[in-house]
């Protein structure tokens, strides 16, 4: 599939079960849906917290300067890019 179609997402969450989470989390993904299961899949298959915010095609001049810039992978590809849970493929 194309790039073009991918979208950039941020999540918020209403409670995060784990240190990884405080901040948000983001994803590179066809829709919303993809990038929830890509989620879920890397970190937390059982255990996702309710998303309480979503920012759709976030900009990297939309997030934490100070931790989660210096701290993703690229946004250009498909995958979960904050928090980095392993390695980028």
């Amino acid at each position: 599939m194309s790039r073009s179609l991918l979208h950039r997402y941020w999540f918020r969450f209403d409670v995060a079960p784990f240190d990884r989470l405080k901040l948000g989390a983001g994803v590179t993904a066809f829709t919303k849906d993809d990038a929830l299961k890509l989620l879920r899949d890397e970190l937390a298959p059982d255990t996702l917290p309710a998303v309480a915010d979503v920012i759709e095609d976030v900009r990297p001049d939309q997030l934490d300067k100070s931790h989660v810039v210096p701290n993703m992978h690229p946004m250009s590809e498909r995958g979960v890019w904050f928090p980095k849970l392993k390695a980028f493929s």
